[in-house]
């Protein structure tokens, strides 16, 4: 599956369970999603190609309390705010890896 279908398949698994989420948030999630380190917010501007403040805007909306409930943000110190997928951020990365077979 080329890199444009997988998006594709992305993007309709996020349209039917998260209609509201902008491209940037869904692009930060499945790059969340397919890390397999420690992430934090710096690490996913740099790679997206964002600010710091943008990136922590987007990634907000896929936040527990605050948007969609498939990451958590945590407090590392030193300005620093790790990032981890929650229950049903595994959930939906399964789904979407399901999806892309």
């Amino acid at each position: 599956m080329s890199d444009r279908e997988m998006l594709k398949q992305a993007s309709g698994f996020f349209k039917s369970h998260y209609p509201g989420l902008m491209p940037e948030a869904i692009v930060a999630f499945l790059f969340i999603a397919g890390s397999e380190k420690q992430l934090t917010v710096g690490d996913v501007a740099r790679a997206l190609g964002m600010t710091e403040p943008d990136a922590y805007k987007h990634i907000s909306h896929l936040a527990v309390g605050r948007g969609a409930g498939l990451v958590q943000l945590a407090n590392l110190g030193e300005g620093r705010n790790g990032i981890s997928l929650t229950e049903t951020g595994m959930t939906a990365r399964a789904d979407i890896l399901e999806k892309m077979g």
